[in-house]
């Protein structure tokens, strides 16, 4: 996770880019959203809509 933390940091910083997360299951989504990462990942429920967002 903190590799995913450092990478989103990395891209704000130098492009302004972000990283999605899609697809993600939803026991793993709940736990992600209990800890906090909601505020820090974007994500999707799936790749499509992802991309559209670009």
């Amino acid at each position: 996770m903190l590799t995913l933390i450092n990478t989103q940091k990395k891209c704000k910083l130098h492009n302004g880019g972000e990283i999605y997360l899609a697809n993600v299951s939803g026991k793993i989504l709940s736990s992600l959203e209990l800890a906090g990462f909601d505020q820090l990942f974007t994500f999707f429920d799936d790749i499509v809509t992802a991309v559209g967002k670009f």
